[in-house]
């Protein structure tokens, strides 16, 4: 009867599953850091979604005639479109500049600090650190706008005299050749299309 001898190096497996969780730690941190920044934007994004709503319901104010005769004539015909467009950007907006552009807000999502052109040699450039949260809300209004002859008109052009008295200009301008455009939206005017 044959015996079996036990070898004299005995593997010992004490301590593996320590050493695999201390080589695994930093991907687990890096991959909750990760998603804690990811879920910040998430948010970010969300509260940014609500703002834009209230504001676009308070303009509206939940009245049969909204938007109101003064925002209408001056946002709304003079621009040729038939819809309100709100969001939240981090520039402020001025009236007086007819190029002005919104600007997304943003949020960091890098944990190092980074340069604004990435010039030193390993350095991520800015712009990759960041995340554009755009947040628009869009309502269609009531048709303001029309085509006539490809030319686009306002409905009734009027004319804003004293506080909020508003006189018409022109007599309506609807007839045969009127093409409905509902719900128009204001990129092609602001791309600078002709219209």
């Amino acid at each position: 009867m044959g015996v079996r001898r036990r070898s004299k190096h005995i593997r010992n497996e004490q301590g593996q599953s320590i050493l695999e969780f201390v080589f695994m730690l930093p991907l687990l941190i890096g991959i909750t850091m990760m998603m804690i920044k990811i879920n910040t934007v998430i948010q970010f994004s969300i509260v940014n979604q609500q703002y834009s709503r209230a504001q676009t319901l308070a303009l509206a104010g939940n009245s049969p005639i909204y938007p109101r005769l003064g925002l209408r004539v001056k946002d709304l015909e003079k621009k040729n479109y038939n819809q309100m467009l709100l969001g939240v950007a981090d520039n402020a907006w001025d009236e007086q500049d007819p190029k002005y552009l919104p600007k997304a807000s943003t949020y960091n999502i890098t944990s190092k600090k980074v340069s604004g052109d990435g010039g030193a040699a390993g350095e991520e450039p800015k712009s990759r650190s960041l995340v554009r949260v755009r947040n628009t809300v869009t309502l269609c209004t009531q048709t303001n706008v029309i085509q006539v002859d490809g030319k686009w008109m306002p409905i009734l052009s009027l004319e804003e005299g004293p506080p909020d008295v508003f006189k018409p200009t022109k007599p309506y301008m609807l007839g045969d050749n009127v093409k409905f455009d509902f719900c128009r939206s204001p990129l092609p005017y602001l791309a600078g299309d002709e219209i």
